[in-house]
């Protein structure tokens, strides 16, 4: 199994709902407690339909490589000095390492509950859900450590996770994120604040909980 769920914070339901979201709700899902140190690991042996998010998903967990994900509040300080409330989500990636493995830390507080945010092509802020923000971590390790084909550059490794995220968002009724505008830098993290399109689809989309 590839992926482990960190036991820190209590935060263990938290990123198996996220997960779940993914898989596409799927009931072959689970975690089994690992005996030798303090994860889930995660299993996935799907049973429904597969879609874009949950055959990547199937992907990482088969994948011999190991994948980390911390769940950790917005005032967690990251590998760069800054605050977990500045991204959202954030991935370590260690391919020199002989094991070739990851870490994956996530505000699962959503910044104390204001909630992330991102801009699309409109210049709108559209919401960042949890699942979405551990959807695009994945993303950058699924092509830096299984497809391997990523561009190893801050600007293009980005623009590659969003490509990816926009397919998941557009999965679940969201509207797309623009990958071609700053707000921090280059192609910048989600944010803290309220949105102006929630962009949840209230016609029968399984997936309109996610939004708020």
């Amino acid at each position: 199994m590839a992926i482990y769920i960190n036991s820190y914070l209590g935060s263990e339901t938290r990123i198996f709902e996220a997960l779940l979201k993914i898989s596409g709700c799927d009931a072959g899902l689970s975690t089994t407690p690992d005996a030798s140190e303090p994860v889930l690991v995660v299993q996935f042996r799907p049973k429904g339909p597969s879609s874009f998010s949950s055959g990547r998903l199937l992907e990482v967990v088969k994948s011999s490589k190991e994948v980390y994900i911390n769940g950790v509040d917005d005032s967690y300080p990251t590998v760069w000095g800054k605050p977990m409330s500045e991204y959202g989500g954030v991935t370590d990636v260690d391919i020199t390492a002989a094991t070739s493995e990851c870490n994956i830390w996530i505000d699962v507080t959503e910044a104390s509950g204001t909630g992330y945010r991102s801009l699309d092509s409109n210049g709108n802020f559209i919401y960042a859900p949890l699942a979405v923000i551990l959807f695009h971590e994945l993303a950058h390790v699924y092509h830096a450590m299984i497809a391997e084909d990523t561009p190893g550059e801050h600007t293009n490794d980005q623009l590659l996770a969003i490509a990816d995220e926009n397919q998941f968002r557009s999965q679940l009724g969201l509207p797309l994120r623009n990958p071609n505008v700053t707000i921090h830098d280059v192609t910048g993290p989600a944010t803290v604040g309220p949105t102006t399109l929630k962009g949840c689809n209230e016609s029968g989309n399984p997936w309109a909980h996610v939004c708020e």
